[in-house]
């Protein structure tokens, strides 16, 4: 089972999702997708927090907002 959690830290919005081996694929996909529309409607920045955290922590980064 996935676990997922958003954090409000200042102007960056953290998203920390943590899942097993198996369920990485679909967790991957669905952040491609949420980045999609963060950038197209709220100019938002997906990038890892940690490329090497197996945990798939991830950050938003706002932009002129």
């Amino acid at each position: 089972m996935a676990f997922s959690r958003i954090l409000l830290q200042g102007t960056d919005l953290v998203w920390t999702m943590q899942a097993e081996s198996i369920a990485t694929q679909v967790n991957m996909g669905f952040l491609r997708n949420i980045e999609s529309l963060l950038i197209a409607r709220h100019q938002i920045t997906l990038q890892p927090s940690n490329p090497a955290d197996l945990r798939q922590q991830w950050t938003f980064v706002a932009h002129a907002l």
